[in-house]
């Protein structure tokens, strides 16, 4: 497989990726969501800074309060890796698509570039906005904490949170490639995302304390805290959660690959 031989699968994609309204759409509801809620919940925090007990006024981090709304916006973003592969299992598209392009990995390849370079800008263009918007609401109250960009922590914070939200995408490609069909990957990412959490939550502590670290959705929030104090959970350092939660994208895709290649369109 050479760069050259690439390039015509990626600018395919390319097209074929924005010419989908769903997926614009669904592009903007993850930077609405993902700066909404971020504003909201650190216009909640500003408002009942009074009430917080010494200990959480210690601990709090407000690079991550600046994105919560992360949580919000890794469904949406989900999506958009579920949509660039299944429209065309469900228009049938993707029977020409793989007659342009017999080699297989080359498609998924592509689709992948494509779906990676766009999440991450916009991801990380949301992850600046929603830093900016939170600091400046919590500078309205000169007794709470502020951080800036120019600190290299809240800096890593706010770029791995935009990276976790990329690779988030690829992990619900990869597991679209398997599948096939929207509502069943849409279920099965949500699954992996929300509700192996609440399952994880559900067994005796002595137990979910050590697995939930290895949760996309706890190491999506040690990738986008500058601090680890405050965090409910037992977490990973950032860069150790960004390499587990890459490997869970890479493997997916390496599963979706191989299944696209060895069955029929």
């Amino acid at each position: 497989m050479t760069g050259t031989s690439l390039v015509p699968s990626v600018s395919s994609e390319w097209i074929k990726f924005r010419s989908v309204r769903s997926t614009v759409y669904t592009l903007l509801t993850t930077f609405v969501l993902c700066v909404g809620f971020g504003a909201i919940a650190t216009f909640a925090t500003r408002s009942r800074w009074g009430q917080e007990g010494f200990v959480d006024k210690l601990t709090f981090d407000p690079t991550r309060t600046s994105l919560a709304g992360f949580t919000f916006a890794e469904i949406a973003i989900g999506v958009i890796g579920v949509l660039i592969v299944s429209s065309e299992y469900s228009s049938g598209s993707i029977r020409t698509t793989l007659a342009a392009t017999p080699r297989r990995i080359n498609v998924a390849l592509a689709k992948a570039i494509v779906l990676f370079v766009t999440t991450i800008v916009v991801a990380e263009l949301c992850s600046v906005i929603s830093f900016l918007v939170g600091q400046a609401i919590l500078s309205g109250n000169a007794s709470i904490p502020t951080a800036s960009l120019s600190q290299s922590d809240p800096l890593r914070a706010v770029l791995l949170g935009g990276f976790s939200l990329a690779l988030l995408a690829l992990l619900a490609m990869g597991i679209t490639l398997m599948i096939r069909h929207t509502a069943g990957s849409i279920t099965t990412y949500v699954g992996i995302l929300l509700i192996l959490f609440i399952v994880v939550a559900l067994l005796p502590t002595s137990w979910n304390v050590h697995i939930f670290k290895f949760l996309p959705e706890v190491l999506s929030e040690s990738m986008r805290s500058a601090t680890s104090q405050g965090s409910q959970f037992h977490t990973f350092t950032p860069w150790v959660s960004t390499a587990i939660l890459a490997c869970y994208a890479i493997a997916a895709l390496i599963g979706g690959v191989f299944m696209l290649v060895r069955r029929d369109a």
